[in-house]
C-alpha cells in the first residue's frame, strides 16, 4: 500500500467511525490539515472527492464504503471509481456461493 493510500484509508476510518464532526475534531486536535472535499455525480455513480495531500485526489463513494481510489483528475475520478467497482463486484460474486 503506497504512502498515498495509507493516508486515504486512515482519513476514511476515521470519517466511518462518526461523521464528518469527529473527522474535523481530530483534525484540530492532532494539527491534521483538512483537505478539500466535493461531491460529484456524473448522473450514474456519486463520488466523494478529495485533494490528497501529495497532489490529485482520493476517491470514495457515499454509496459504497469499500469503494477508495485515487485519481489525478476529476475525469480520471470517474474511470478509477468504475474500475475500482467492477473489481469489486468481481471479488463480491467470489465470495458468495453459486445457486
Amino acid at each position: 500500500m503506497t504512502k498515498r493510500n495509507a493516508s486515504a484509508r486512515k482519513r476514511f476510518e476515521l470519517r466511518s467511525l462518526g461523521g464528518d464532526r469527529i473527522y474535523n475534531w481530530v483534525c484540530r486536535f492532532y494539527g491534521l490539515s483538512m483537505a478539500k472535499r466535493y461531491t460529484v455525480s456524473d448522473g450514474k455513480l456519486v463520488l466523494t472527492v478529495e485533494e490528497a495531500e501529495e497532489g490529485g485526489f482520493i476517491i470514495t463513494s457515499p454509496l459504497d464504503p469499500e469503494l477508495i481510489t485515487e485519481a489525478e483528475s476529476i475525469s480520471g475520478a470517474f474511470v478509477n471509481a468504475r474500475d475500482a467497482l467492477k473489481a469489486l463486484r468481481q471479488s463480491r460474486a467470489k465470495l458468495l456461493p453459486a445457486r
